[in-house]
């Protein structure tokens, strides 16, 4: 159990501390795209102007004039970035009239200009219409490949990828440490005070089977007892008899927790609801209260027959003391694909929708569903949740006031 609990801690810290990580990396990563695009639009728009500006407006009157930028050859120098480039000029038609540059461009003209992307090749283009006194000259058409940009940004991912899986990894090991450590002086508590309950409990055993057999001797023996002591020791048992319960339920209580998790398959799940139920018959008959069993054949679940039997039997007894005189319970087994669901359900009293979270508490008792006249103390349902726990199951409640309750219990299946 304390092992579940502190890998389930660790579990949450490391997804916690993974997603701050997996947001600030996030964030980080778009924030330097954004950026490296900008950079890239701004250098864009600095070749247009350049391309426009290289233009001889002095014969803008008399011939089209074309942008020195694109004409001239470019030196054998030049980096190989800008041979990447494409320049383009198109005239006041949007006719394509000479281009530079390597990179394979076959978009439209954009004539109401600004920026565009090429898929393939992956691209940027930007477009600025070349306007002087009012008279339209042409379009500098200006593009560069994403290739390098796209394979920067991989890196960078990448690298924000392997940054947020080893420092996750590192620090889950360091987390897992840390919660081991802290969690030893809580354990070491827990354990002390179980140790505590079993012992008291054990130790309660003795005195209390003395005191209830004293007054049972009493009480059989009170021939010329006056009533008012005959009164008294009846008190006596009766109290005696509840105090023998609670140490019993909490001596089971911390006996099943302290077990292993190891299951040999039970007998047939039928057959022990049948025992059980013949078990509480005599209480079944007391009270006039009609159970009904259904279930299915050769079903077997993942359980010592012991456990299974103390499922059952809390789940009826509980259902036999809250059920009003005359009333009806249905137990039932079915097959659920790899599970095998038990329902025990009754006509009695209830549970308020707002108690329903509380049933399995140790001690607790509603103020209708939970009584001490009715003999329980609140911890036969927080034996049933241990078991379940232990066997892997689930168990759910459904209820309304004064139309009755029902307990599902799935546990794993198993082979005969």
């Amino acid at each position: 159990m304390k092992n579940k609990i502190e890998t389930r801690l660790a579990l949450y810290n490391i997804a916690v501390f993974a997603s701050v990580l997996i947001a600030f990396s996030s964030i980080l990563y778009f924030v330097v795209r954004d950026g490296f695009y900008a950079d890239l639009r701004s250098h864009l728009q600095q070749m247009a102007d350049g391309v426009v500006s290289s233009i001889d407006y002095e014969h803008v009157d008399k011939e089209t004039p074309l942008p020195d930028l694109i004409v001239s050859e470019l030196p054998a120098s030049v980096s190989q970035s800008l041979m990447d480039l494409r320049l383009q000029w198109f005239d006041k038609n949007g006719k394509l009239s000479i281009e530079k540059g390597t990179l394979a461009l076959d978009m439209p003209l954009n004539r109401s200009g600004g920026y565009e992307y090429q898929d393939s090749p992956r691209a940027m283009v930007f477009t600025k219409s070349v306007v002087v006194e009012n008279k339209l000259l042409g379009y500098a058409r200006v593009a560069q490949p994403l290739a390098n940009l796209d394979r920067s940004m991989d890196h960078i991912k990448l690298g924000l990828f392997l940054g947020v899986f080893f420092a996750s990894a590192i620090s889950g090991v360091g987390i897992t440490l840390l919660i081991a450590k802290s969690m030893q002086p809580l354990h070491a508590n827990i354990a002390r005070l179980k140790q505590f309950t079993a012992d008291a409990s054990h130790e309660l055993r003795t005195p209390i089977a003395a005191i209830n057999a004293n007054s049972s001797v009493a009480l059989k023996y009170s021939d010329g007892m006056r009533d008012s002591d005959r009164e008294k020791f009846e008190m006596i048992s009766s109290a005696t008899n509840q105090m023998g319960r609670l140490v019993n339920d909490l001596l089971q209580l911390e006996q099943v927790e302290f077990l292993s998790g190891n299951h040999a398959p039970s007998r047939e799940v039928a057959v022990i609801l049948n025992e059980v139920r013949k078990v509480l018959a005599w209480l079944e008959q007391d009270k006039g209260i009609e159970v009904m069993l259904e279930a299915e054949s050769d079903l077997y679940v993942e359980a010592d027959e012991e456990d299974l039997c103390n499922v059952v039997q809390n789940l009826l007894e509980n259902a036999l003391r809250y059920t009003p005189p005359g009333g009806r319970i249905n137990m039932s087994a079915v097959r659920d694909r790899a599970n095998i669901t038990i329902k025990v359900a009754d006509t009695g009293i209830g549970i308020s929708a707002n108690d329903l979270s509380k049933v399995f508490d140790r001690f607790w008792r509603a103020d209708k569903a939970r009584s001490r006249v009715a003999g329980g103390y609140g911890l036969g349902l927080s034996i049933v949740q241990s078991i379940v726990t232990r066997l892997n199951g689930t168990i759910n409640v459904e209820s309304e006031i004064d139309i009755g309750s029902t307990f599902i219990v799935q546990l794993p299946s198993a082979k005969r």
